[in-house]
């Protein structure tokens, strides 16, 4: 069927994935740059902002999830979904010097870290170069 075609592959997620991952990295990085070099912009109130913002996106995503799943997916459920999307706003907001937005959330879905961080191994011998870098910047 036509309409199969148009799905991403496990590699194009797993790419996808990878750059999403090498993103978030880099505005942590700049962040954190931000925060040594123009310490005065980081005020209670954008520091407040920025939890509402993280908040705001575990909302959504949360919501989007649930109703990816609405008819039924082995294995999830509303309350994984949740805790899923709430553990990685807590990873997020801990990783920008922020406070824990969801204190006692336990991640229901801990099997699915690796996945959701790049981690997944692979079979060298079965895997394709998909980056040619040699080297990495200094800060």
């Amino acid at each position: 069927h036509p309409i199969l075609h148009s799905f991403p592959t496990r590699r194009s997620s797993d790419l996808i994935q990878r750059d999403e991952i090498t993103h978030m990295n880099l505005f942590i990085n700049m962040w954190k740059t931000l925060k040594v070099e123009r310490p005065e912009i980081f005020t209670q109130k954008l520091l407040e902002e920025c939890v509402e913002i993280i908040r705001l996106g575990v909302e959504h995503e949360t919501a989007w999830g649930k109703h990816i799943i609405s008819h039924g997916v082995l294995g999830l459920t509303d309350e994984i979904i949740e805790s899923f999307n709430k553990d990685l706003g807590n990873k997020r907001a801990i990783s920008l010097d922020l406070p824990e937005i969801y204190k006692g959330n336990v991640n229901l879905a801990h099997w699915f870290d690796k996945a959701s961080t790049g981690e997944v191994e692979e079979n060298f011998f079965e895997s394709k170069v998909s980056n040619y870098s040699v080297g990495s910047l200094e800060w």
